[in-house]
Protein backbone atom coordinates (compact mmCIF):
# COMPACT_ATOMS: atom_id res chain seq x y z
CA UNK A 1 0.00 0.00 0.00
CA UNK A 2 1.34 3.23 -1.13
CA UNK A 3 0.57 7.01 -0.50
CA UNK A 4 1.53 9.72 -2.68
CA UNK A 5 0.79 13.33 -2.05
CA UNK A 6 -0.98 14.85 -5.13
CA UNK A 7 0.05 18.54 -5.52
CA UNK A 8 -2.21 21.47 -4.85
CA UNK A 9 -3.64 22.08 -7.97
CA UNK A 10 -5.88 19.36 -8.00
CA UNK A 11 -7.35 19.46 -4.75
CA UNK A 12 -10.32 21.77 -6.51
CA UNK A 13 -11.24 19.06 -8.84
CA UNK A 14 -12.47 17.53 -5.60
CA UNK A 15 -14.13 19.72 -3.82
CA UNK A 16 -17.76 19.47 -4.77
CA UNK A 17 -20.29 16.11 -4.36
CA UNK A 18 -22.78 15.54 -7.17
CA UNK A 19 -26.19 15.88 -5.74
CA UNK A 20 -27.10 12.64 -7.75
CA UNK A 21 -24.91 10.56 -6.37
CA UNK A 22 -26.09 11.06 -2.84
CA UNK A 23 -26.52 8.19 -0.57
CA UNK A 24 -30.26 7.50 0.42
CA UNK A 25 -30.34 7.60 4.29
CA UNK A 26 -32.91 4.66 4.68
CA UNK A 27 -30.57 2.85 2.13
CA UNK A 28 -27.87 2.86 4.99
CA UNK A 29 -29.92 1.25 7.76
CA UNK A 30 -31.35 -2.11 4.71
CA UNK A 31 -29.81 -5.21 4.46
CA UNK A 32 -30.97 -8.49 2.03
CA UNK A 33 -29.76 -11.82 3.42
CA UNK A 34 -29.76 -15.52 2.56
CA UNK A 35 -31.75 -17.58 5.04
CA UNK A 36 -32.35 -21.39 5.08
CA UNK A 37 -35.92 -20.88 5.75
CA UNK A 38 -39.01 -18.78 6.70
CA UNK A 39 -39.09 -20.44 10.57
CA UNK A 40 -38.42 -18.32 13.23
CA UNK A 41 -35.07 -19.75 14.38
CA UNK A 42 -33.86 -18.79 10.66
CA UNK A 43 -35.41 -15.59 11.00
CA UNK A 44 -33.85 -14.42 14.10
CA UNK A 45 -30.49 -15.37 12.49
CA UNK A 46 -31.11 -13.53 9.86
CA UNK A 47 -31.73 -10.48 11.91
CA UNK A 48 -28.62 -10.62 13.27
CA UNK A 49 -26.57 -11.16 9.72
CA UNK A 50 -28.46 -8.33 8.59
CA UNK A 51 -27.74 -6.52 11.70
CA UNK A 52 -23.99 -6.70 11.16
CA UNK A 53 -24.48 -5.66 7.12
CA UNK A 54 -25.73 -2.14 8.90
CA UNK A 55 -23.43 -1.99 11.11
CA UNK A 56 -20.73 -1.90 8.27
CA UNK A 57 -22.81 0.47 6.67
CA UNK A 58 -23.12 2.84 9.91
CA UNK A 59 -19.49 2.69 11.18
CA UNK A 60 -17.49 1.92 8.04
CA UNK A 61 -15.67 -0.62 9.33
CA UNK A 62 -15.63 -4.12 8.36
CA UNK A 63 -14.54 -5.26 11.71
CA UNK A 64 -17.97 -3.73 13.78
CA UNK A 65 -19.77 -6.81 14.16
CA UNK A 66 -17.00 -8.40 16.62
CA UNK A 67 -16.22 -5.37 18.74
CA UNK A 68 -17.58 -6.26 22.43
CA UNK A 69 -19.09 -2.93 23.22
CA UNK A 70 -21.98 -3.89 21.22
CA UNK A 71 -22.30 -7.55 21.56
CA UNK A 72 -25.52 -6.74 23.50
CA UNK A 73 -26.97 -4.99 20.49
CA UNK A 74 -25.91 -7.77 17.85
CA UNK A 75 -27.59 -10.29 20.10
CA UNK A 76 -30.98 -8.67 20.83
CA UNK A 77 -30.97 -6.94 16.77
CA UNK A 78 -34.51 -7.68 16.54
CA UNK A 79 -35.25 -5.15 18.71
CA UNK A 80 -34.15 -2.70 16.11
CA UNK A 81 -36.29 -4.36 13.33
CA UNK A 82 -38.40 -1.48 11.62
CA UNK A 83 -39.85 -3.82 8.99
CA UNK A 84 -38.81 -6.94 6.95
CA UNK A 85 -40.47 -9.17 4.55
CA UNK A 86 -39.51 -12.22 2.28
CA UNK A 87 -38.34 -12.09 -1.33
CA UNK A 88 -38.81 -14.39 -4.05
CA UNK A 89 -36.32 -16.78 -5.02
CA UNK A 90 -33.94 -16.16 -8.10
CA UNK A 91 -34.48 -19.93 -8.93
CA UNK A 92 -37.07 -22.64 -7.79
CA UNK A 93 -33.87 -24.11 -5.82
CA UNK A 94 -32.76 -21.30 -4.31
CA UNK A 95 -32.73 -20.47 -0.65
CA UNK A 96 -35.15 -17.67 0.47
CA UNK A 97 -33.81 -14.19 0.88
CA UNK A 98 -34.93 -11.91 3.85
CA UNK A 99 -34.85 -7.85 3.08
CA UNK A 100 -34.43 -6.24 6.77
CA UNK A 101 -34.89 -2.26 7.71
CA UNK A 102 -33.72 -1.56 11.37
CA UNK A 103 -34.48 1.53 13.04
CA UNK A 104 -31.85 3.57 12.32
CA UNK A 105 -31.30 6.29 14.71
CA UNK A 106 -32.01 4.08 17.90
CA UNK A 107 -29.46 1.91 16.34
CA UNK A 108 -26.87 5.01 15.69
CA UNK A 109 -27.75 6.22 19.35
CA UNK A 110 -26.81 2.73 20.69
CA UNK A 111 -23.87 2.74 19.10
CA UNK A 112 -22.89 6.23 19.78
CA UNK A 113 -23.73 6.05 23.25
CA UNK A 114 -20.73 3.08 23.80
CA UNK A 115 -18.14 5.45 21.83
CA UNK A 116 -17.95 3.96 18.54
CA UNK A 117 -17.69 6.54 15.33
CA UNK A 118 -20.02 6.52 12.67
CA UNK A 119 -19.56 7.95 9.01
CA UNK A 120 -23.06 9.91 8.73
CA UNK A 121 -23.88 11.49 5.65
CA UNK A 122 -23.49 13.08 3.11
CA UNK A 123 -20.77 10.94 1.62
CA UNK A 124 -18.31 11.80 -0.33
CA UNK A 125 -19.41 10.04 -4.43
CA UNK A 126 -16.49 7.96 -5.55
CA UNK A 127 -16.10 8.43 -9.39
CA UNK A 128 -14.93 4.85 -10.41
CA UNK A 129 -13.11 4.19 -13.33
CA UNK A 130 -12.30 0.89 -14.25
CA UNK A 131 -9.84 -0.90 -16.91
CA UNK A 132 -9.44 -4.48 -17.64
CA UNK A 133 -6.79 -5.96 -19.84
CA UNK A 134 -8.10 -8.46 -22.59
CA UNK A 135 -5.78 -10.01 -25.29
CA UNK A 136 -2.83 -7.84 -24.01
CA UNK A 137 -4.49 -4.36 -24.73
CA UNK A 138 -6.68 -2.21 -21.66
CA UNK A 139 -9.69 -1.22 -22.23
CA UNK A 140 -12.32 0.52 -20.27
CA UNK A 141 -14.92 -2.20 -18.02
CA UNK A 142 -18.55 -0.57 -19.90
CA UNK A 143 -21.67 -1.61 -18.89
CA UNK A 144 -22.28 -3.49 -22.39
CA UNK A 145 -19.41 -5.83 -22.24
CA UNK A 146 -18.41 -6.25 -18.42
CA UNK A 147 -22.21 -7.09 -16.82
CA UNK A 148 -20.29 -8.78 -14.39
CA UNK A 149 -17.78 -6.56 -12.98
CA UNK A 150 -20.38 -3.44 -13.14
CA UNK A 151 -23.16 -5.79 -11.08
CA UNK A 152 -20.08 -6.24 -8.66
CA UNK A 153 -19.01 -2.68 -8.49
CA UNK A 154 -22.57 -1.19 -7.72
CA UNK A 155 -23.13 -4.48 -4.76
CA UNK A 156 -20.15 -3.66 -3.17
CA UNK A 157 -21.07 0.42 -3.44
CA UNK A 158 -24.47 -0.62 -1.77
CA UNK A 159 -23.22 -3.08 0.88
CA UNK A 160 -21.04 -0.64 2.19
CA UNK A 161 -23.22 2.10 1.43
CA UNK A 162 -21.01 4.20 -0.36
CA UNK A 163 -21.95 6.26 -3.68
CA UNK A 164 -20.59 5.43 -6.52
CA UNK A 165 -20.47 7.10 -9.82
CA UNK A 166 -19.84 5.22 -12.93
CA UNK A 167 -18.44 7.46 -16.28
CA UNK A 168 -20.23 7.98 -19.37
CA UNK A 169 -17.75 6.93 -21.12
CA UNK A 170 -18.46 8.97 -24.00
CA UNK A 171 -16.25 10.89 -26.30
CA UNK A 172 -15.40 13.62 -24.06
CA UNK A 173 -14.08 10.97 -21.35
CA UNK A 174 -12.26 9.27 -23.97
CA UNK A 175 -10.25 12.36 -25.06
CA UNK A 176 -9.41 13.35 -21.91
CA UNK A 177 -8.72 9.45 -20.55
CA UNK A 178 -7.16 6.73 -21.81
CA UNK A 179 -6.89 3.30 -19.81
CA UNK A 180 -2.77 3.50 -20.66
CA UNK A 181 -3.24 7.08 -18.93
CA UNK A 182 -4.95 5.01 -15.87
CA UNK A 183 -2.63 1.76 -16.11
CA UNK A 184 0.05 4.11 -15.79
CA UNK A 185 -0.86 6.45 -13.27
CA UNK A 186 -1.36 9.96 -14.24
CA UNK A 187 -2.88 11.66 -12.27
CA UNK A 188 -3.15 14.80 -13.61
CA UNK A 189 -4.83 13.29 -16.48
CA UNK A 190 -7.38 11.60 -14.23
CA UNK A 191 -8.45 14.20 -11.74
CA UNK A 192 -8.90 16.37 -14.97
CA UNK A 193 -11.08 13.93 -16.99
CA UNK A 194 -13.00 13.26 -13.63
CA UNK A 195 -13.90 17.24 -13.00
CA UNK A 196 -17.20 16.65 -15.04
CA UNK A 197 -18.94 14.84 -12.76
CA UNK A 198 -17.29 16.74 -9.59
CA UNK A 199 -16.94 13.78 -7.47
CA UNK A 200 -15.70 13.44 -3.51
CA UNK A 201 -13.00 11.22 -4.51
CA UNK A 202 -12.01 9.11 -7.26
CA UNK A 203 -10.74 5.56 -7.77
CA UNK A 204 -9.46 3.52 -10.40
CA UNK A 205 -9.24 0.26 -10.82
CA UNK A 206 -7.28 -2.27 -13.57
CA UNK A 207 -7.85 -6.11 -13.54
CA UNK A 208 -5.39 -7.87 -15.08
CA UNK A 209 -5.15 -11.87 -15.77
CA UNK A 210 -2.73 -14.81 -16.52
CA UNK A 211 -0.98 -14.36 -12.92
CA UNK A 212 -0.96 -18.19 -12.42
CA UNK A 213 -4.37 -18.64 -12.85
CA UNK A 214 -5.17 -15.85 -10.93
CA UNK A 215 -5.99 -12.00 -11.79
CA UNK A 216 -4.64 -8.81 -10.50
CA UNK A 217 -6.11 -5.74 -9.37
CA UNK A 218 -4.40 -2.65 -8.50
CA UNK A 219 -5.96 0.36 -7.20
CA UNK A 220 -5.89 3.98 -6.60
CA UNK A 221 -7.72 5.67 -4.74
CA UNK A 222 -7.44 9.91 -5.04
CA UNK A 223 -9.04 11.95 -2.00
CA UNK A 224 -8.34 15.20 -0.27
CA UNK A 225 -4.87 15.68 -2.42
CA UNK A 226 -3.73 11.93 -1.79
CA UNK A 227 -3.35 9.51 -3.62
CA UNK A 228 -3.46 5.50 -1.98
CA UNK A 229 -2.21 2.68 -4.21
CA UNK A 230 -3.18 -1.63 -3.50
CA UNK A 231 -2.60 -4.20 -5.19
CA UNK A 232 -4.51 -7.89 -4.98
CA UNK A 233 -4.43 -10.95 -6.65
CA UNK A 234 -8.02 -13.51 -6.52
CA UNK A 235 -8.78 -16.08 -8.77
CA UNK A 236 -12.49 -14.20 -9.15
CA UNK A 237 -11.99 -10.90 -11.06
CA UNK A 238 -15.53 -9.89 -9.42
CA UNK A 239 -14.03 -10.39 -5.70
CA UNK A 240 -10.95 -7.61 -6.82
CA UNK A 241 -13.46 -5.32 -7.48
CA UNK A 242 -15.13 -6.07 -4.55
CA UNK A 243 -11.86 -5.34 -2.87
CA UNK A 244 -11.56 -2.24 -3.98
CA UNK A 245 -14.78 -1.08 -2.96
CA UNK A 246 -13.68 -2.13 0.31
CA UNK A 247 -10.20 -0.53 0.57
CA UNK A 248 -11.72 3.27 -0.63
CA UNK A 249 -14.78 2.70 1.60
CA UNK A 250 -12.24 1.74 4.88
CA UNK A 251 -9.89 4.90 3.53
CA UNK A 252 -12.85 7.21 3.26
CA UNK A 253 -14.35 5.75 6.84
CA UNK A 254 -11.18 6.00 8.87
CA UNK A 255 -11.29 9.65 7.71
CA UNK A 256 -14.43 10.98 8.19
CA UNK A 257 -16.24 8.37 10.53
CA UNK A 258 -16.16 10.20 14.30
CA UNK A 259 -17.73 9.60 17.60
CA UNK A 260 -20.47 11.34 18.34
CA UNK A 261 -21.64 13.20 21.41
CA UNK A 262 -24.86 11.86 23.20
CA UNK A 263 -24.66 13.95 26.34
CA UNK A 264 -28.38 14.79 26.77
CA UNK A 265 -28.89 18.93 25.98
CA UNK A 266 -30.25 20.47 29.30
CA UNK A 267 -33.28 22.38 28.73
CA UNK A 268 -34.76 24.69 30.82
CA UNK A 269 -31.62 26.70 32.61
CA UNK A 270 -32.38 30.02 33.63
CA UNK A 271 -29.34 32.57 33.01
CA UNK A 272 -30.53 36.07 34.06
CA UNK A 273 -27.99 38.60 32.28
CA UNK A 274 -27.33 41.62 34.33
CA UNK A 275 -25.25 45.08 32.84
CA UNK A 276 -28.19 45.53 29.85
CA UNK A 277 -28.53 49.64 29.44
CA UNK A 278 -30.16 49.40 26.16
CA UNK A 279 -31.89 47.51 22.99
CA UNK A 280 -28.23 46.36 21.71
CA UNK A 281 -26.83 45.26 24.59
CA UNK A 282 -30.21 43.14 25.15
CA UNK A 283 -29.17 41.30 21.57
CA UNK A 284 -25.55 41.23 22.25
CA UNK A 285 -26.26 39.07 25.23
CA UNK A 286 -28.75 36.92 23.51
CA UNK A 287 -26.23 36.41 20.83
CA UNK A 288 -23.50 35.83 22.77
CA UNK A 289 -24.98 33.09 24.66
CA UNK A 290 -25.87 31.54 21.60
CA UNK A 291 -22.15 31.35 20.92
CA UNK A 292 -21.38 29.17 23.95
CA UNK A 293 -20.39 25.68 22.60
CA UNK A 294 -22.60 23.62 25.14
CA UNK A 295 -25.68 26.16 23.82
CA UNK A 296 -28.20 24.96 21.17
CA UNK A 297 -31.11 27.84 22.33
CA UNK A 298 -32.09 30.73 23.89
CA UNK A 299 -35.42 31.85 24.63
CA UNK A 300 -36.31 35.13 26.55
CA UNK A 301 -38.52 34.43 29.65
CA UNK A 302 -39.00 38.09 30.92
CA UNK A 303 -36.77 41.36 31.48
CA UNK A 304 -36.03 43.06 34.86
CA UNK A 305 -35.15 46.52 34.56
CA UNK A 306 -31.58 46.52 33.52
CA UNK A 307 -31.69 42.64 33.70
CA UNK A 308 -33.21 39.69 30.97
CA UNK A 309 -33.72 36.56 32.13
CA UNK A 310 -33.22 33.45 29.14
CA UNK A 311 -34.23 29.72 29.49
CA UNK A 312 -31.27 27.98 27.52
CA UNK A 313 -30.91 25.03 26.10
CA UNK A 314 -27.50 23.63 26.97
CA UNK A 315 -24.98 20.67 27.16
CA UNK A 316 -24.23 19.82 30.42
CA UNK A 317 -26.80 21.87 32.33
CA UNK A 318 -25.63 24.67 34.47
CA UNK A 319 -21.69 23.39 34.55
CA UNK A 320 -21.85 23.24 30.60
CA UNK A 321 -22.71 27.05 31.03
CA UNK A 322 -20.48 27.83 34.09
CA UNK A 323 -17.20 26.28 31.97
CA UNK A 324 -18.02 28.23 28.80
CA UNK A 325 -18.27 31.17 30.96
CA UNK A 326 -15.13 30.85 32.91
CA UNK A 327 -12.93 29.60 29.90
CA UNK A 328 -13.66 32.97 28.23
CA UNK A 329 -16.54 35.20 27.07
CA UNK A 330 -18.66 38.25 26.80
CA UNK A 331 -19.65 37.57 30.45
CA UNK A 332 -18.84 37.60 33.66
CA UNK A 333 -19.71 34.88 36.34
CA UNK A 334 -22.37 36.57 39.15
CA UNK A 335 -23.45 34.69 41.41
CA UNK A 336 -24.95 31.12 41.07
CA UNK A 337 -28.37 30.90 42.95
CA UNK A 338 -31.63 29.74 43.21
CA UNK A 339 -35.16 31.31 42.88
CA UNK A 340 -39.29 30.22 42.36
CA UNK A 341 -37.94 29.17 38.58
CA UNK A 342 -35.81 26.43 39.54
CA UNK A 343 -31.59 26.65 39.37
CA UNK A 344 -30.45 29.77 37.64
CA UNK A 345 -27.20 31.14 36.76
CA UNK A 346 -26.60 34.97 37.28
CA UNK A 347 -24.14 36.66 34.70
CA UNK A 348 -23.08 40.02 33.86
CA UNK A 349 -22.53 41.22 30.42
CA UNK A 350 -19.27 42.71 30.19
CA UNK A 351 -18.77 46.40 28.24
Amino acid sequence: MNLLRIPLIFLCLLSVAAPASAMVPEALFEAEIEVMDRAPPARITGFIAAFDTVLVKLTGSRAAAGDARIADLRDGAQRFVATYRYLDPAAEDALPRLWVRFDGPAIEHALAERGMALWGLPRPPVLVWMVVQETGSRVFAAEDLHADLQAALKAAGRSRGLPLILPLLDIEDRQLLSPADIAMGFHDRILAASARYSPGAVLTVQITGDHEDRSEGRWSLYHDGERLDVREFSEDTTDLVGLAIDHAADTLAARLAAVRDTTPLGVGVLVRVEGLRSFSDFGRAQEALLALPPVSGVRLTRMEGGAAVFEVDVRGGATGIERAVSAGSAFAASRHDVDTHGDMIQLRLLP
